[in-house]
């Protein structure tokens, strides 16, 4: 089936990432348009590498004349056990299905399918099987890697963690507290299981994003007595150029988590604070003052690039338990987590508008902006993310009142005045 080309590509991009199974955009000469993550995950290659190369590069030197069957669509069924090379040398057998060929002459897409082949390739040799996995057994306290864990990560066998406090000290700063707070969840039996992108430090240093399934194994108590992990590499940090992969969870403007995310990491931070009663966090909601102001008088672009700087300078304020999420259009949703009380998060507030005094220069225009915050406190009387974040606004929105660069503490009074003037307006159209 031909997939016919537009100007842009984004809608079939955002289409090829939520299939199920490993697949790529070609052009008809081979020429790879997209890849997903699935496919980027197993041609162990980041889905953005994989861009303007040709599928015939990836193949086996020996591999040519199959190749050119697939590509003529001469067979019109899979081409079973291809083997394609990995970074380094690896070969990995797949199955691969070209979903239809164009018309000759048609210039459109194809869609190419990719599978590990079901039994041995046609040469007779094995598919590869690879699967990093690690153990924790908690009577003794001890971390056990497989061979196949040191070799995704490159450590030696001798030098892999031994102790889940060093498993986790592998982990990027800033995912350490996303996975303690998924894992206590585990082990509370809170979560049934766990999965989760993090980034992982080889031993080279550099980090590689993961993704992390664990199980966990209980006693006749059930109490957890043992966690089972699974990680597979998944390419690269997600972001715009990669299409529409976690589009739901970052935003293609700023490269901050999207709304969708901090909800997420909200719904961790609560479940934290209910498991211990001295775990305090607060919610801010940022609002540009005058941002509507810049847009319509200077344009748009120039109103995206200032959020792009306001995104930095805030991003900049954070602590590595902090999340600073994009919540909608010039609005900005902080986690302030692991706090000591409301002095903290008074103290951030001010950090962050010191940060956003300076002016930004966009196209020759110096641009002074400054935001009104609004602040909210963890209480066991929330029940949902949502309600925090909508606690967070209305405090935003009452210091917009004030004046600008302004911050304000939520309380129930808040509250009560917007449910009071949204009754009187839809009581005023009804009387229209």
């Amino acid at each position: 089936m031909a997939v016919p080309r537009r100007k842009s590509s984004d809608s079939v991009e955002r289409a090829l990432q939520v299939l199920p199974w490993p697949a790529l955009i070609l052009r008809p000469e081979g020429t790879i348009l997209c890849a997903n993550r699935a496919a980027g995950v197993l041609l162990e290659r980041a889905p953005a590498k994989l861009r303007r190369r040709n599928l015939r590069e990836l193949a086996s030197p020996e591999e040519g004349p199959k190749m050119e069957r697939l590509l003529a669509g001469e067979d019109g069924l899979p081409i079973e056990g291809i083997r394609m090379m990995a970074p380094g040398g690896k070969e990995i057998w797949l199955r691969i299905l070209l979903a239809g060929a164009p018309p000759e002459g048609d210039d459109g897409c194809l869609l190419a399918v990719l599978s590990s082949p079901p039994s041995r390739g046609e040469s007779g040799h094995s598919r590869p099987v690879s699967e990093a996995r690690w153990d924790w057994d908690r009577s003794e306290g001890r971390v056990t890697c497989s061979p196949e864990w040191c070799s995704l990560l490159g450590y030696k066998e001798k030098e892999a963690p031994r102790t889940l406090r060093a498993w986790v000290d592998l982990l990027h700063p800033d995912d350490q507290q996303a996975f303690q707070y998924k894992l206590e969840a585990l082990l509370s039996g809170e979560a049934p299981d766990l999965e989760h992108e993090l980034r992982m430090r080889g031993a080279d240093g550099e980090y590689r994003w993961l993704l992390t399934r664990v199980e966990v194994a209980r006693d006749s108590g059930g109490k957890a007595a043992r966690l089972s992990g699974r990680q597979r590499e998944v390419g690269e940090e997600p972001g715009p150029e990669e299409g529409a992969f976690g589009e739901g969870f970052r935003d293609s403007l700023t490269g901050l988590p999207t709304r969708a995310l901090l909800l997420d990491r909200l719904d961790m931070a609560m479940a934290r604070a209910r498991r211990r009663t001295d775990h305090l966090f607060a919610v801010l909601s940022v609002g540009l003052d005058r941002f509507r102001l810049i847009n319509e008088g200077l344009g748009y672009a120039v109103g995206d690039q200032l959020l792009q700087e306001v995104a930095r300078r805030l991003e900049g304020c954070r602590r590595g338990c902090d999340t600073v999420a994009r919540t909608g259009g010039d609005e900005i949703g902080i986690l302030l987590d692991d706090i000591r009380g409301v002095r903290d998060a008074t103290a951030f507030a001010e950090r962050l508008q010191q940060a956003l005094r300076a002016p930004v220069v966009v196209e020759g225009h110096d641009l002074f902006t400054s935001g009104s915050i609004g602040i909210v406190l963890s209480s066991p009387s929330y029940h949902s993310a949502e309600e925090l974040l909508r606690d967070a606004d209305i405090a935003m929105h009452r210091a917009k009142g004030m004046g600008r660069g302004r911050y304000a503490l939520f309380d129930t009074s808040m509250y009560l005045r917007t449910v009071e003037i949204l009754e009187l307006e839809t009581e005023l159209r009804r009387a229209v």
